[in-house]
């Protein structure tokens, strides 16, 4: 998020621990422009084992920016072709830190959504047998037993976004397809926004503590 060019931030980040960067900025899609505050994180169930080391920094953060702001949405980013144990391993850990946390409000969960990177451009969209196969079975498999897992009375939310600037076939002594990559890339932003504002509707606004 932070690295998209239709996010654009008025100041520079703001460390907020040692483990996490806030930004508040301009969000914007189809020339209308929404001033949005997005936190980075290191991502949970760490290669280098460092989760316990940052859970009260989380925990500390999230009750502070839900209530300072509220919470539109917990967008949890994995690689398009991430095996689904590691998903779950990382669903399953922040899962654990919110009900730690929070144990008297499980609602979160309504705020949550999944998205999926390296779903990249390809001309013509003429996409690799394994990138569809793979979103099929997100779709289709991996969020109706996310839902099942956790008792969601609605399945979680998803979308799919592209991980890298798209390279001109022109230069590959093809047709010019900038236009088309361009529009692929606007239209993965409109959808996630589309998302981000569904769960705000269909929840009322946004998440707030009350731990």
């Amino acid at each position: 998020m932070l690295g998209y060019d239709e996010f654009k931030a008025k100041a520079a980040a703001k460390s907020v621990t040692d483990c996490i960067t806030e930004r508040t900025g301009i969000w914007t899609i189809d020339q209308t422009e929404t001033v949005i505050t997005v936190a980075d994180t290191p991502g949970f169930a760490d290669s280098m084992n460092r989760d316990e080391q940052f859970l009260s920094g989380f925990q500390d953060y999230i009750l502070d920016v839900g209530t300072r702001l509220g919470i539109d949405s917990f967008l949890l980013v994995f690689q398009c072709d991430s095996p689904t144990h590691n998903i779950m391993s990382i669903l399953e850990h922040f899962n654990s830190m919110m009900q730690q946390k929070f144990p008297y409000q499980n609602n979160w969960w309504d705020h949550v959504m999944l998205v999926f990177t390296r779903v990249d451009y390809f001309p013509n969209l003429k996409f690799p047998a394994n990138i569809l196969s793979k979103k099929q079975s997100i779709i289709e498999t991996l969020i109706p037993d996310i839902q099942a897992k956790y008792n969601l009375k609605m399945p979680p939310k998803c979308a799919f976004v592209s991980s890298k600037a798209p390279h001109c076939s022109f230069n590959k002594k093809g047709q010019c397809d900038c236009f088309a990559a361009s529009k692929y890339h606007l239209d993965q932003m409109r959808t996630l926004k589309s998302r981000i504002n569904a769960i705000l509707t269909d929840n009322g606004g946004r998440w707030v503590p009350t731990a």
